[in-house]
């Protein structure tokens, strides 16, 4: 449903800080407000990041990400140097080396994603 709200352009800007703030939309933030005048149940509040949470979080996501465009990388290098005949005698050695590497870039995305989600809950 929709419903359209006027308001003088000082509660618009209080309005679009709080929102932007919280890291959601306006309209959520007049859902929420008008839900909890309500006394309507809202949504919980781990849906709500602070600022500070958000500057904790955005670095590990951060890492994440340039962790899983290494593995990209590693990936298609040995993607590309296993079909090129050069590269066959040392065959296993490099798996077993990419491998491991594998594991423990994932591992450590794992334990990224673990705080990331341990923050976001708390």
């Amino acid at each position: 449903m929709q419903i359209c709200f006027r308001c003088d352009e000082t509660t618009n800007t209080r309005l679009e800080k709080q929102a932007q703030a919280d890291g959601i939309s306006k309209n959520r933030l007049i859902n929420n407000i008008v839900n909890h005048y309500l006394n309507q149940k809202t949504e919980p509040p781990s849906t709500f990041l602070t600022p500070e949470k958000r500057n904790q979080i955005l670095p590990e996501l951060r890492l994440a990400n340039e962790n899983l465009a290494r593995i990209l990388v590693e990936t298609n290098d040995f993607y590309f140097s296993s079909h090129h005949k050069h590269a066959m005698p040392e065959f296993k050695e490099s798996f077993q080396l990419f491998r491991s590497d594998l594991i423990l870039y994932l591992t450590d995305i794992s334990k990224k994603l673990d705080v990331i989600r341990k923050n976001i809950e708390t």
